[in-house]
């Protein structure tokens, strides 16, 4: 009998222990719940952890781990720097106008640490005084050096069934007011194709990538299909954008890769950079070697020849000092679009198609 109660007592005993664990452990996960940085999912696999300092600035803390916004617009301008405050209020400013004809819009300004960590504080300076009346502006200040890999390829994670229109500009790039009007359009007319990678603002220093020579559509139309990316403010397509994420960051793991295209000046100038050891200057030869396996075009505006005029520009490029360029920056704003008409986004089919060495072909009607 007297055993029976000390086991029962002891059993009341234990029982009372586990409840006060519980809830002790209860209570340190709330507190510790309340307290953690806001986890952000990127997919899968990749976890995030955002520290929301305030409503204007947001700082990723895993480099390598592309970014998922928490809402959707109908235009996100991702908009790159590093240390030319300068150039960054250049572009800024060009942005004040931009049309937007009543849509929603973002801005996100990302800012890359030196070598050693440090920002430059006259470029946060500057970000952070940037008022956007169009929409939202956010300042991110990378945790670690990055560089251009992780400032192009980590600062947009689109969601599986993403629509959203997302521009990646670089500080040294001055828009057209008119822009998303044109981004909008092409989206709108080829995103149902499988075989677009995106659509650029570029329509100067396109190039051949095989040979020699500028590339152009015919005079007939105001775009045209190429197979080189414009790095020049480009708006990748998000399914194409994603895939290319999941593919870099398994194969930039693999030493022995090389993401080299045949017979192409952009494999000749990374294999330079790789010499110098400075071939992470570069993320478009990962892009356009992947593109290039998928057989994936980018929509050009094709406004300087169809309109025979060289002040018809969505984007122009100043060659503001710093990884590729020297010098004092050009003054080229004057080629920009600054009239509006309906025919330059009429797209009409045929498209016309160019190759890596300039070879035109135009897309059968009856297929």
């Amino acid at each position: 009998m007297r055993l029976s109660i000390r086991r029962a007592l002891l059993m009341f005993v234990i029982f009372i222990i586990t409840v006060n664990i519980l809830i002790y452990l209860y209570n340190y996960r709330s507190a510790d719940e309340e307290s953690a940085p806001r986890l952000v999912k990127q997919d899968e696999n990749r976890v995030a952890m955002a520290h929301l300092a305030d409503d204007s600035e947001q700082q990723v803390s895993i480099p390598g781990v592309p970014y998922t916004y928490p809402e959707y617009v109908d235009f996100r301008i991702v908009l790159m720097t590093f240390k030319r405050a300068k150039a960054l209020q250049t572009t800024l400013d060009a942005l004040k106008d931009l049309e937007l004809d009543g849509d929603s819009a973002a801005l996100e300004i990302w800012i890359d640490r030196d070598e050693h960590d440090q920002v430059d504080s006259n470029t946060l300076k500057t970000a952070k005084a940037f008022k956007w009346k169009l929409g939202r502006t956010r300042v991110h200040v990378q945790p670690s050096h990055v560089g251009i890999y992780g400032q192009w390829i980590d600062t947009w994670r689109p969601t599986l069934d993403s629509e959203e229109l997302v521009l990646l500009l670089e500080d040294d790039i001055t828009p057209s007011r008119f822009m998303y009007r044109w981004l909008k359009s092409a989206r709108d007319h080829f995103s149902a194709r499988e075989d677009i990678m995106g659509y650029t603002l570029q329509s100067e220093g396109v190039n051949r990538a095989k040979g020699k020579g500028a590339v152009c559509g015919p005079t007939t139309h105001p775009v045209f299909l190429y197979r080189l990316l414009g790095s020049w403010g480009f708006a990748p397509k998000p399914s194409v954008w994603r895939q290319f994420q999941d593919w870099f960051h398994e194969k930039r793991l693999q030493p022995s890769f090389k993401p080299y295209v045949s017979d192409l000046l952009m494999t000749s100038w990374y294999k330079k950079f790789e010499t110098k050891g400075t071939q992470d200057s570069m993320w478009t030869m990962w892009f356009i070697y992947y593109t290039n396996s998928k057989n994936l075009y980018c929509v050009y505006n094709n406004l300087p020849a169809f309109l025979k005029r060289s002040d018809v520009c969505m984007a122009v490029h100043r060659r503001e000092a710093g990884l590729h360029f020297h010098g004092k920056p050009l003054e080229n704003s004057h080629l920009l679009l600054k009239a509006w008409k309906k025919s330059y986004v009429t797209f009409s089919t045929p498209v016309s198609k160019v190759e890596f060495d300039g070879t035109i072909t135009v897309e059968d009607k009856t297929k």
